[in-house]
């Protein structure tokens, strides 16, 4: 058995040497100036402004620490210190208070610095429907399980366990978040405010790209203002239709009488068509998809035929085959809600107060989109390990590249970092850099 000796050396060793290529964002002049303008801080002497408060707590996201104590294991970082421009790195304390004080004015400003950010990565993420480029938005609730606390908002949500049941939104094919927002655990799909969301985010998303946009909602928010809303601003959508007590036999009768019929199996068959519905003064195109069930698997006959029925509103009137494609694809939203809560360790938050919650959910979504920048980037060097798809996950990118190792080294007005030649993710890397 190989045995190893422990020896203590003097030298700067650091274990989040890929936090290097966050720091170039963090450390951006126009971030600085977006958030001094609305800062309540002023040029004291010993006080910390909110422009490092900031840049603090998101190189703490992108490191997976969520919690104000984890800072103070990088009171003494050196590296950390230096990476951030920071004259001192505020305390525990510190952030919690610092959080506290944000309101409607810093959330504007982040969510405003988030989609100047992504506006720069938005070239390749267009999707084509019949020939046309379109940017895809996915918008959903998803429950943050906080059991167990008495955080203020903190309610019994659908998922039956307490928690908050923020709503987010995201675009492309890499999934970059386009906003957020922090609701309590009671809130559903549709709650109040949700009309004055969703103009926010289409706010935001149009800073992105100019390209036409294309909403994707599930049965929670078929709601006839939204559609108003979103025909008003020339967004496109597809919404799953909540039937909520209509009777669905006039649904089923209408397809079977004008759509097309596919047997899937003996005793299944599968009628597909498009009709429309008023939504104010506007006919919208309604996609119809209806299975009829005779017979079993195993052949045994139903009393009574079974019928599993969707409808879709289609303001782009395509093919329900098409619809179907694009509403199953906005299934893989739950991948980014579990980035954000899992990899990120955004599930169960940190402060007692809604407000400061709030807020860290925002500069969640600006950590979240940096991973993923920083993952988009190293996918593009082509030297990046083992075989990937279109993107890296969050966590992939944090465990082996964030937490790569590396010796720093502060001399003669020169800041050095030396990595390991052999380390399989070095070549890529180094290529960002």
């Amino acid at each position: 058995m190989n045995t190893f000796s422990i020896e203590l050396s003097n030298n700067v060793y650091v274990n989040h040497v890929g936090l290097a290529y966050i720091a170039k964002f963090l450390n951006s002049k126009t971030f600085k100036f977006r958030i001094d303008r609305v800062s309540k801080i002023k040029k004291i002497s010993g006080v910390i402004p909110d422009y490092d408060i900031i840049k603090t707590f998101i190189a703490l996201i992108t490191l997976g620490k969520t919690d104000f104590g984890d800072v103070e294991q990088y009171r003494k970082d050196k590296f950390f210190k230096k990476l951030l421009n920071l004259q001192s790195v505020p305390s525990e304390g510190t952030l919690r208070q610092r959080f506290e004080t944000y309101d409607q004015d810093m959330w504007t400003v982040i969510r405003q610095i988030n989609a100047e950010l992504l506006a720069a990565y938005s070239s390749d993420q267009a999707i084509e429907i019949n020939g046309k480029p379109y940017m895809k938005l996915d918008s959903d609730v998803t429950p943050l399980d906080n059991s167990g606390s008495n955080k203020e908002g903190v309610e019994r949500t659908y998922k039956h366990f307490d928690g908050f049941a923020p709503m987010m939104s995201y675009y492309g094919r890499s999934g970059f978040m386009v906003n957020n927002e922090l609701r309590p655990g009671k809130a559903h799909s549709n709650c109040p405010g949700t009309v004055e969301y969703f103009a926010q985010t289409i706010e935001l998303a149009k800073r992105i790209s100019d390209l036409p946009w294309f909403a994707l909602c599930d049965s929670g928010n078929d709601d006839r203002k939204l559609v108003l809303q979103f025909l008003e601003k020339g967004v496109e959508f597809i919404i799953k239709l909540n039937f909520r007590k209509e009777p669905l036999e006039k649904y089923i009768n209408y397809a079977k009488l004008n759509g097309t019929a596919i047997v899937l199996r003996e005793g299944c068959t599968k009628y597909f068509c498009n009709w429309s519905r008023d939504a104010g003064d506007k006919s919208i195109p309604l996609s119809l998809i209806v299975i009829e069930k005779t017979m079993e698997k195993n052949g045994q006959l139903c009393l009574e035929p079974q019928h599993h029925v969707e409808a879709f509103w289609n303001s782009l009137n395509l093919d329900p085959e098409m619809v179907l494609e694009l509403y199953h694809n906005h299934g893989t939203m739950e991948q980014y809600h579990s980035e954000f809560k899992s990899d990120l360790d955004l599930e169960k938050l940190p402060s007692g107060k809604f407000s400061s919650n709030y807020s860290i959910m925002l500069v969640g979504m600006l950590a979240f989109n940096l991973l993923r920048i920083t993952g988009n980037a190293l996918l593009g060097t082509k030297q990046v390990p083992g075989k990937r798809g279109n993107r890296l996950r969050l966590r992939t990118v944090m465990l082996n590249v964030i937490y790569m190792a590396g010796q720093y080294i502060d001399h003669a007005r020169q800041n050095i970092l030396k990595i390991y030649n052999g380390y399989q993710w070095t070549p890529a890397f180094e290529m960002i850099m």
